[in-house]
This record gives C-alpha cells, structure tokens and sequence, in this order.
C-alpha cells in the first residue's frame, strides 16, 4: 500500500517527466517533423527543440533520428511513444470520469433493439455508462428490426440498435455501432462438425430451425437462400435465440445465430459453433437516432461513450 505521506511525494519528486514535453514528444512522432509539430502545437520551432533536447537527456537515449526531411522515431522512442499513449488515454479517461459528476447528467435513455444487440454488447456498455453517470435511468425494448425502426420513427425511443439489413427511413442519423459473426449452431457430433467452416447452401440441407420471420436475420436468410434457388424454409421459428439453442441441442435442426450466443452454451449443454464461410456472415450493427442536436445531455453522453 503507498503511504501517502511519504511515497507517493518521492515518486512525484523523483519523476522525470513533464506533461508539456510528452504532448510536444508525440506531436513530433505524428508529424514526424518539428516545423509541423510547432504549427499543431502552436509553439515555437526553437521551444520544441529544446523540450526534445532535455527530454532525450533525462531518459539518456536519442527518441529521434534525425533526417534531411525529418525526424523518425528511434526503437526507444517507439517505446516511449506506446508509454505515452497509454498516459495521455488514461488522461482522457479522468476527464470522461469526472464529468459525469462534475455536470450532473441525468434523466432517461429510451432504447429499442434487437436480440442480438441486447445479448451481445448492449449490457456492457450500459453497464459502464451507469457507473459514471448513476442518476441516467434506461429504459428497454426488445423489438425485432423493423419493430425498432417503427419505435424511432414515431419517437418512442431515443435511440434504435439494429443491424444493417434493416432499412431506416430519411430523417434518421444512422452510426455504425458493433459486429456480429454469424454461425451455424448444431449439436456436438453433427455432420456439419467435420468442415472447417460451410456455406449456406450446405446447411440448407438439414433442418432449419429460425428465428422469428419478422427478424433482420430471418430476412437476411431468406434474401440469401433466394439466389441459391432454395427456398428458405424453417421447419421451427423462435423469437429468442435462447429458445433456438435448446431445440438444436434437443435435435430438432440446425440453427443460423451470432457467435456469441453459441459461445455462452458451449459448455453447459454441448452447442457447437460452425463457421458460416459466407461474405455477409459478418453484420454491421448499427444505432439510429432522430439527430444527434435534438438528444438530451444524457443520450448525448452515451452515444459520444459508445461511438
């Protein structure tokens, strides 16, 4: 434990570093150049230099090599630009922490989105969210996509989570937000478990079982399987990937689903994840709004987090 009264005020005496000369340190390494750093930093040629010139002293290694157009970073100074990244972020994350106090954000967020995006990322970062700004409420609706859309429009949510097969009428400011990787989902020992990964058109051939045909994913299918002159068809369609997960399990078909969800019930009841060897398997997942001005300070803070 650090005594306050009398290690931490050796290790601030003791240090060698200022913060004014790492920030000119780094606009140098990014510029690769002291003219172009003094025009960002809006400092002198001659004070940069000598900041250099004394920092290069007190680690007693050249940060620079010096070159006819420029500078270029040493393997020191590579080093020592990694060390000041991680401070100069850290700083920027005091100020995200503070703020929260310091301005006394609250109120409610207003959210409707999909399964996927409720299962997969949105706790996370609401979670963060919530422990800088405590008196921020949310309020959440598990919509499919097109349901989710329809909230935006009519303004009965602040913001929308959907994925990117889901088209948003003009008037809504579209962000990407996450990704997801689709796989198919079949129980451990199942044929499809001998490939390395398959195509839609191989597990096509086994019994689908799929998620609700109002969902973005069901859509997505169905638009895919159109070009392959096989009819989607799900012998069994669920509103909850949950649900879906034990029907496989219980040997009713195959399932299409994010990665995630697989990787959660891998272990407890033997679900096993194929990779689906197809382009648009990977999905952007996106957020909505009606515009960014018009947010309250609350929503505001929580898309500038989570964007």
């Amino acid at each position: 434990m650090i005594d306050a009264d009398v290690d931490l005020p050796m290790r601030i005496t003791s240090m060698k570093y200022d913060l004014t000369s790492l920030y000119l340190f780094m606009c140098v390494a990014e510029e690769r150049s002291i003219s172009a750093a003094s025009r960002r930093a809006h400092t002198a040629i001659s004070a940069i230099s000598k900041r250099i010139t004394d920092l290069e002293a007190k680690v007693g290694v050249q940060l620079f090599e010096r070159k006819p157009k420029g500078v270029e970073l040493t393997t020191a100074g590579r080093l020592m630009y990694q060390r000041c990244s991680v401070i100069f972020n850290s700083l920027h994350d005091i100020d995200l922490d503070m703020s929260g106090f310091a301005e006394g954000i609250s109120g409610e967020i207003r959210i409707a989105a999909t399964t996927s995006v409720l299962t997969q990322f949105l706790p996370n970062d609401i979670a963060s969210f919530s422990r800088l700004f405590s008196n921020v409420s949310f309020n959440i609706e598990e919509r499919m996509g097109d349901g989710v859309i329809d909230l935006l429009t009519k303004n009965k949510v602040d913001l929308g989570f959907f994925s990117e097969n889901t088209e948003a009428p003009e008037g809504i400011e579209i962000k990407p937000y996450k990704e997801d990787q689709l796989v198919v989902g079949v129980p451990k020992g199942h044929p499809l478990t001998d490939h390395d990964s398959v195509t839609l058109k191989q597990a096509l051939k086994y019994s689908i079982i799929g998620s609700h045909k109002d969902s973005a994913l069901y859509s997505l299918l169905t638009k895919h399987a159109s070009t392959l002159n096989h009819p989607f068809s799900a012998k069994i369609k669920v509103s909850s990937f949950d649900c879906m997960c034990n029907l496989i399990i219980g040997g009713l078909g195959v399932g299409i689903l994010p990665s995630y969800m697989v990787d959660i019930y891998s272990k407890s009841i033997g679900l096993t994840a194929v990779p689906l060897n197809e382009s648009w398997a990977n999905r952007n997942l996106l957020v909505g709004y009606s515009s960014y001005q018009s947010q309250s300070p609350a929503v505001k803070k929580f898309l500038d987090q989570i964007l």
